[in-house]
Parts: C-alpha cells; structure tokens; sequence
C-alpha cells in the first residue's frame, strides 16, 4: 500500500530505516531473527532529480505579483529564502533578537534537524528584513504552514508560476554553487547535514560548466 501513496524514494527510506532497525535488534539487543527480509527486497527505481529552481525571470514575476497580496511580507520572505537557503519553517520562527545586522547573521533555532544554527545574511535579505513593520509576537513573518499555503497558491496562479515555495533552497544552492561556494559552506548555511541531500538540491547551469571549461588551462 505505502508504494501506491509514496514516492520510491520515500518506500526507499523506510525500507532502510526498518533493515537498520532489524540489524540493530540482532546485533545489538540479542533478540533472534533468522534473516532480514528487507535485504531481499530490491530497491525501487528513483527518478531523476527536477531542476525546480526559481530562474530569475521567475523570481522577479513572484516578486512583483507579491505585492497584490495581503500577506504583507511575501515579498520580503521569497527575497530572504532565496538569499539565505533557509526552510520555510525556519523563516516563520526567526524573530528580530534572533539577527544581528551589524554583523549581518541570524541564529536560526529549533531547526528540522533538531539544533540551532548561526547563518550568514546577504545585504538584500538584510534590506528586506529591516523593511518589515513590527509584529506582535516579534516575528518576521507571523503566520502558519497553512494559512501560508493559501496566499502561495494564491501568487502562483496570478505570476502563472507552478513553483513550490521549497524550490528556493534550490534555487540558493545553485547559485552559490555557481557564485563558487565550496559544498561544506553551502551545506553550513542551509542546515544539510548530509552531502548526498545537498546534491540533489544543486543543479549546475550547463552554460556555467561550459565556462568552467573554457577557463581551464590548455596543457595539450
């Protein structure tokens, strides 16, 4: 039933998680089992990874519709997520004591992967952070998963965009790749804690490989 709901890439997953499971109980709590039957089960196939980043005839279209919404600060998030790599989820917590904009960093806390972590702010996510109003509780962007999705959804049938609003950890692991981040800072500011992740969030312009090339020195 789980490989007609999910993805094989989710079925993958937890068929790892219950094989690590079954081997720990042998080989570690002593309870006796004859076999693990998820090492005879084959693995499905995973489709190739879509290039979902927001390009940036994309983003000034999102941009630009943002400012119809009611959500006042729509504009201001896609500006910041783009810029910072940061999870939705992540954005929706940070609050004005979090960030230091002398320094130009915001502690991000309570992250998905259960630590907090200090991350860097480039000088138009500061812009768009400083132009917020307060807000009553002293976040940045006051609202719910829920609520939030209405005014996406919203955005992306005006700007004709059927882009998800994840695709800006995409789109910020690109262009630092390409801006020429080495994968251990870009891992650091978007909270990847494992290579294998970041790398199907990194798609590499072919335009920006055909460069590289061309400044690769000719040694024939």
């Amino acid at each position: 039933e789980l490989g007609l709901t999910a993805a094989p890439a989710t079925v993958n997953k937890y068929l790892t998680l219950i094989s690590v499971t079954i081997n720990t109980a042998k080989n570690e709590w002593g309870i006796f089992l004859p076999s693990n039957p998820c090492e005879k089960l084959k693995r499905l196939p995973e489709p190739e990874v879509k290039d979902i980043r927001v390009s940036p005839e994309e983003e000034a279209q999102l941009l630009a519709h943002a400012a119809r919404s009611k959500m006042h600060w729509l504009n201001a998030i896609i500006i910041v997520a783009i810029e910072s790599g940061c999870r939705r989820s992540e954005l929706f917590r940070l609050t004005k004591p979090d960030c230091d904009f002398l320094r130009c960093t915001a502690v991000l806390r309570d992250t998905k992967n259960g630590t907090s972590r200090t991350i860097g702010l480039s000088p138009r996510a500061v812009k768009a952070l400083q132009s917020l109003p307060p807000s009553i509780d002293g976040r940045f962007f006051p609202t719910h998963s829920e609520s939030f999705k209405f005014y996406w959804k919203q955005l992306k049938r005006w700007a004709n965009i059927n882009k998800t609003f994840h695709s800006t950890r995409h789109t910020f692991a690109s262009r630092m790749a390409m801006k020429g981040w080495t994968i251990t800072e870009i891992a650091q500011q978007g909270g990847w804690k494992e290579l294998k992740v970041l790398k199907r969030y990194t798609h590499l312009k072919a335009e920006y490989l055909a460069d590289k090339l061309k400044q690769r020195p000719n040694r024939d």
